[in-house]
């Protein structure tokens, strides 16, 4: 039996997201229009460029630490939402297949940290270009 899968984030849909984080405005992507594969990938490709924006900007200043302190955590999000699931559901993907508004919720709430975090890097960036003399 052939299993056909589900199609991944293509890289139409990758430029479109590194356009909205590059932009100087809030980000706005509908997730609705992805299906849960293209979801994960989403957030993980967010979560990627926010690294590489933070190690080219930031450098030696860099730390993981400086990101995550600013996302709400799997665990504060499951808390809050008093969620009777295990905690490993929200840890995973699972919740994406048997609560998916909740996980929706989630991933924007985190996208969205993230977003606000490259936008923040790049504007310390521009000020430190603008900063420099030739």
């Amino acid at each position: 039996m052939l299993i056909q899968k589900k199609p991944k984030l293509n890289l139409y849909k990758k430029l479109e997201i590194l356009q909205l984080l590059l932009d100087n405005e809030p980000f706005v992507y509908s997730l609705d229009e992805l299906n849960e594969q293209e979801i994960i990938e989403a957030q993980n490709f967010i979560w990627e460029k926010t690294l590489e924006f933070g190690i080219r900007i930031k450098r030696d200043d860099f730390s993981k630490e400086e990101i995550l302190k600013d996302i709400k955590s799997n665990k504060e999000f499951h808390k809050e939402k008093q969620c009777k699931e295990p905690l490993s559901k929200c840890d995973g993907f699972d919740c994406l297949y048997s609560n998916k508004a909740c996980a929706m919720e989630k991933i924007e709430l985190q996208i969205n940290a993230m977003s606000d975090i490259i936008k923040t890097y790049l504007k310390d960036f521009d000020s430190s270009e603008n900063n420099t003399t030739d």
